[in-house]
Formats: C-alpha cells, sequence, structure tokens
C-alpha cells in the first residue's frame, strides 16, 4: 500500500456517508478501528454485512458541549444510546450508542470531552482506549493526522503511516494484560493482516526439533517463544486460544514462563 492508495481509502464510499460527513462536520475526531478496516480496503457498507472478521465499531470523540448538536444531526441511525460513567463529576464522557446504518447495526463510541480540557487528549489515553500504533492516526474535517504529536516517537504521524504501508503495529501500554475487548481488536488486526511487531512468537525454520505439545516430530510449521521453546504453530495456536479463554496470561507449556496476552496475540 502507498500513499496515495492510503489517501484514496480516505475518499472511501464508506467516510462519504451522511453519518460521517455529520460526525466531521460537528468537529469530532475519527480513530480506531473503522480507519483501519478502510485501510485494509474495507471500504464499503457491504463489506461489514454479515461478516465475522471486520469490527462493526466505530470511535471517536469531540466537545462535550456538541453532544446535543451531534445526537440531533445523527438521530435518524440511533436505535438507543447507553452512558457509560459519571456525566456530572468527571471530565470525560462516554456514550455508546447503537446505529442502524442500510440495515447494518454498529457501535459508536462517543468520548465527550469537556471543553476546558480536550486539548489535552494526551491525559486521555485510557478513557480513548488507544492500544496500538494505528489508533494514532485520527480523521478529522481538515484530513488526517495523529491524537497528539507529543506522544512516542519525533515523528508520530510518519510511524502511523508507515504502520499502515507495512500491515504491522506496536502495543502502546504494556504495563498489564489487554482486556476481551482489545484482545478482539488485536485478532481482528490480525485477521486484516496485519502483524503485532510486540508478539514474542517467532517462525522456526530448522527441522530437526519435536513439539514440545503435541511431541510429534513430523515437520510442519513451527513456533518458538520467548524462552527458546518450540511448537507446532497449530498446537501452540490452539494452547493460546484455550489458555486466554480463562485468563490473561499465557504459560509456555513446557517451562511455564508466563506471557501477557496480548505478547502471544
Amino acid at each position: 500500500m502507498d500513499l496515495c492508495n492510503l489517501i484514496e481509502g480516505i475518499s472511501s464510499s464508506l467516510l462519504d456517508h451522511k453519518l460521517f460527513q455529520m460526525i466531521l462536520k460537528n468537529d469530532f475526531i475519527i480513530y480506531g478501528s473503522i480507519l483501519n478496516n478502510i485501510f485494509a480496503g474495507k471500504q464499503n457498507l457491504e463489506d461489514y454485512r454479515n461478516n465475522d472478521v471486520f469490527d462493526n465499531s466505530i470511535t471517536i470523540y469531540g466537545k462535550f458541549s456538541y453532544r446535543e448538536i451531534l445526537e440531533r444531526d445523527i438521530r435518524e441511525f440511533i436505535i438507543k444510546p447507553i452512558l457509560l460513567g459519571n456525566e456530572l463529576y468527571s471530565k470525560t464522557v462516554l456514550v455508546s450508542y447503537t446505529l442502524l446504518i442500510d440495515d447494518i447495526e454498529f457501535i459508536l463510541d462517543v468520548l465527550y470531552i469537556k471543553n476546558d480540557v480536550i486539548e489535552s487528549c494526551i491525559n486521555f489515553y485510557n478513557e480513548l482506549l488507544i492500544t496500538v500504533s494505528l489508533d494514532k492516526l485520527i480523521l478529522n474535517r481538515k484530513g488526517l493526522s495523529v491524537i497528539d504529536n507529543k506522544i512516542g516517537t519525533p515523528n508520530p504521524f510518519i510511524e502511523a503511516l508507515r504502520d499502515i504501508k507495512n500491515k504491522e503495529f506496536r502495543v502502546i501500554v504494556k504495563l498489564k494484560p489487554f482486556t476481551k475487548k482489545q484482545c478482539k481488536y488485536l485478532k481482528n488486526l490480525k485477521k486484516l493482516g496485519f502483524k503485532n511487531k510486540d508478539s514474542i512468537i517467532r517462525p522456526y525454520y530448522k527441522k530437526d526439533k519435536k513439539c514440545n505439545i503435541c511431541y510429534d516430530t513430523e515437520y510442519r510449521q513451527f513456533s518458538i517463544l520467548e524462552c527458546n521453546h518450540v511448537f507446532h504453530k497449530k498446537c501452540l495456536e490452539k494452547a493460546i486460544d484455550e489458555a486466554l479463554k480463562e485468563s490473561h496470561t499465557f504459560s509456555c507449556p513446557y517451562c511455564s514462563k508466563k506471557y501477557l496476552n496480548f505478547e502471544v496475540l
């Protein structure tokens, strides 16, 4: 994917839809999975119909004082809103709207930020659920930008574009395990062809190894963990899927070294 195709993706028929025009017109900012899907080539509403890969969620943020205006403009799409959090005392308010767009259900998560603090979005990474490096890329009424040019590298905009071009991403906060929602987001990115650069799983190409799960020496695709233990790729993926159903960590089946869930996704 080159830069021209990336910009062309932004002009997709999906973002030309009335809903997105209303969002941008009211100075709300689009980011997250909906942009990643568009960059991966899923640019039409039909791409979201009856699928089990794409995340039918739209994440935006904007000024709290514009809430009534936004709700008025998108009223025709709203099935129901759900208020999450305390509207009176918090500096941010999250409202999750169920929308119906051409008979397809979407979830619109809107983080309303009080006007006096909205310029300091660096303080709201947790509330914005900025999960991976791709999430720094945002779309506002002026075009593409990054969520805050003070975060991470000296050139976060170039970094985000490079990650999209190379179909890869990095985890932003690595101090604790991901929630189930964040894990689902990572899995969706991988289904779209993106690679997790923080994964501790690497391909293993030598043929003189046996799998430390099934103990079969038959050569198939092998993977090696950071602890240097080798498994059939499929055996390891199955073990990880089973472990993460019950836990936020995964233990090496051979030595029991623990890894956080995002490290093995």
